[in-house]
């Protein structure tokens, strides 16, 4: 059974991480006394995929501090950096009368 409270909780403990542009999912469960995590978050600003890994490690240490004993598993997402929302006005093309 999903524990709402705590996806919440570990969802809003992600997001502090600035790699993190979103969390797309959390799912906890525990199956016959076992924990389970599923995490997928959308990356930003990782620039090569070995700098993959050290963000991973960091923010299923982040969730350690929840479920110290749990399986976690996170599926990265990535995107690209933080863009400005463009006004329309930026990208109408007005006719001249």
């Amino acid at each position: 059974m999903t524990n709402p409270e705590l996806n919440a909780e570990i969802k809003a403990a992600l997001l502090e991480n600035p790699y993190v542009a979103e969390v797309l999912s959390v799912r906890s469960f525990a199956p016959s006394g076992a924990e389970f995590i599923g995490i997928r978050v959308s990356l930003t600003d990782v620039q090569t995929a070995a700098d993959f890994m050290p963000v991973i490690a960091t923010l299923r240490n982040r969730v350690r501090e929840f479920l110290p004993t749990a399986n976690i598993f996170i599926e990265p997402d990535v995107s690209g950096p933080r863009q400005p929302t463009l006004n329309t006005e930026a990208i109408v093309i007005r006719a001249s009368e």
